[in-house]
């Protein structure tokens, strides 16, 4: 299960904000700046600038705010070797909608929706072609057909809840 985002309003990375807290005070000190100069620079609390430094939980705004101070651009000041690995594997049911998405839309651009299409033809030529996708939901298809169609990739035909899907012309 994997636990709301509301309740990550608080969520902190302590070694990660650590390791930015040293790395800003070692180009403050290399560029002969102390806190006060910081301070004078971004109009923060002395506290801000030193809980940043101390690896405290800080907004973008605030870091931007800093590294501009440095004049160091994000893109050099992040660039060094951390493990990126997400909080939470992404569950089975997300992969595999993410999976129809993309098969989908690879649809649409073989030309597969040339001529219309229903959810069930979509759902059994899937299933026809990847085995895995044997108990595919025609449910499931159809809201990612009804994305498509609200980003502007397909054009929706006939009846309430037995739409026929077509490429849209350019």
């Amino acid at each position: 299960m994997i636990p709301s985002l509301c309740g990550m309003a608080r969520y902190h990375h302590k070694a990660f904000t650590r390791l930015v807290g040293e790395r800003l005070k070692k180009l403050r000190e290399a560029a002969n700046f102390d806190i006060e100069d910081i301070v004078a620079m971004t109009g923060f609390h002395r506290n801000t600038i030193a809980s940043i430094e101390k690896g405290g939980n800080t907004d973008l705004s605030r870091l931007y705010a800093y590294l501009s101070a440095l004049r160091i651009y994000p893109k050099k000041f992040f660039d060094f070797p951390i493990e990126l690995k997400p909080l939470y594997a992404l569950p089975a049911t997300r992969k595999e909608k993410n999976r129809l998405t993309f098969r989908t839309k690879s649809l649409i651009d073989k030309g597969f929706f040339d001529t219309p299409r229903s959810t069930r033809e979509v759902c059994e030529h899937l299933k026809s072609r990847h085995p895995e996708a044997a108990n595919l939901r025609p449910a499931i298809v159809s809201i990612i057909l009804k994305r498509h169609y609200d980003e502007g990739r397909l054009e929706r035909h006939g009846p309430k809840n037995r739409y026929l899907y077509q490429r849209k012309k350019d």
